[in-house]
């Protein structure tokens, strides 16, 4: 048998302490040691690759180890790993790279700053260390936790505000993929017929992620959607006038009364006034509704994205509100989406009940009658079941 050769990958003179073994494929004991401002990362594999190999990347461990180390880093150490030097072994063989040597640090992360995120992120890192690249790729959280790391580093509000969105729409999505496999595997509603029983439009999926928060939103079509956002100037100036400290009274304050509306009208009134013509709580008006009605228009170019702004344009302090929102909430939630028990009853209820109210007439009369049919078909093969095993 073909002996197995080691790559050592060290990062800033490395580190020793901690490890944590995962295997790629069938490459196993792959183990990536991460320190702060330093790492090692180990892949003993059979092949001999040389440098160049390596450096390349074109092995899909080596990358997907790198991509892992970053991550680990960021969420353990609250900052953007940045390599000074990497020294590379290949068995007993040392080849050394710093800020001097051609294309350094081979790998160029997004991640180069400050990372604001607390303790409660920890529990994602099994996660990352475990889960396959295939998967990570294609995984809603995965992808709301690298859209909200990435916009940690961005220098610009409009910047930052694409990728907390981003993180947001990931994240709203994965609400409703827990929905629709709960239909599937409570319910064992076959795969044809869920599309049926769920949502597709975005501003549906951001409705029922509202009403995880608070059980309340219309939703406005065409010309009457239209003419409320017309009305929308004076939120405008109203956040523009806003401080960092005023800022966070705003989220705390509307994030306590989310459930009672006649609190904060004297503090808040304009704002408030505005929610309600929307048919929403302050706070998940500002931090639904208002940035969506942002990225319409950025994402779909009915705006034009700033590539200029002076430092006291009114734009940059709303889009400041907007991201201090979105960034505040993400930062509590993400970390939930990894729990085992995530997904409760009451949550799938919630979004039976909400898709339910924004259906009309004949239309909702039909969703509630499958649904129902769905949920007695369940509980006959569930009784039939215990009728068989207590026979």
């Amino acid at each position: 048998m073909a002996r197995k050769h080691q790559y050592k990958l060290i990062i800033n003179g490395g580190y020793s302490k901690n490890a944590r073994e995962y295997a790629f494929g069938s490459v196993k004991g792959v183990q990536l040691l991460v320190g702060p401002q330093k790492a090692t990362v180990i892949i003993p594999v059979r092949s001999r690759l040389s440098e160049e190999d390596i450096l390349s990347f074109r092995s899909k461990v080596f990358r997907d180890a790198f991509r892992k180390v970053y991550l680990v880093h960021a969420i353990e150490y609250k900052a953007g790993l940045i390599p000074e030097r990497i020294d590379i072994f290949i068995d007993e063989t040392i080849y050394t790279y710093d800020k001097n040597s051609p294309n350094f640090p081979f790998l160029f992360s997004m991640l180069d700053g400050n990372v604001n995120v607390d303790e409660t992120w920890t529990k994602i890192i099994p996660v990352i260390i475990n889960i396959p690249k295939y998967k990570m790729d294609n995984d809603l959280r995965m992808s709301a936790v690298f859209s909200y790391l990435a916009a940690q580093s961005r220098k610009y509000a409009i910047d930052r505000f694409s990728n907390l969105w981003t993180s947001m729409n990931a994240y709203y999505s994965y609400l409703n993929k827990c929905y629709e496999q709960h239909l599937k595997t409570h319910y064992s509603v076959p795969e044809e017929a869920i599309k049926k029983l769920s949502i597709t439009a975005e501003a549906d999926l951001i409705g029922a992620a509202v009403w995880q928060v608070v059980e309340k939103y219309k939703k406005f079509k065409g010309k009457e959607a239209d003419d409320l956002w017309k009305g929308n100037y004076d939120v405008e100036k109203y956040l523009a006038l806003l401080n960092e400290t005023q800022i966070k009274e705003l989220y705390d304050d509307s994030y306590a009364f989310r459930n009672d509306s006649s609190s904060g009208k004297e503090k808040y009134s304009l704002l408030i006034e505005r929610a309600e013509s929307f048919n929403l709580p302050l706070f998940t008006y500002l931090l639904f509704e208002y940035p969506y009605h942002y990225r319409c228009n950025y994402f779909h170019g009915n705006k034009s994205t700033l590539i200029l702004m002076a430092y006291n344009d009114s734009e940059y302090y709303v889009l400041r509100t907007i991201n201090y929102f979105l960034e505040t909430y993400l930062k509590k939630e993400i970390p939930k989406l990894f729990a085992d028990d995530f997904w409760t009853l009451e949550r799938q209820e919630k979004t039976e009940r909400y898709i339910a109210s924004i259906k009309e007439g004949k239309e909702q009369k039909r969703f509630l009658e499958a649904l129902a049919n769905v949920k007695n078909a369940n509980e006959a093969s569930k009784e039939q079941r215990d009728n068989n095993g207590n026979a």
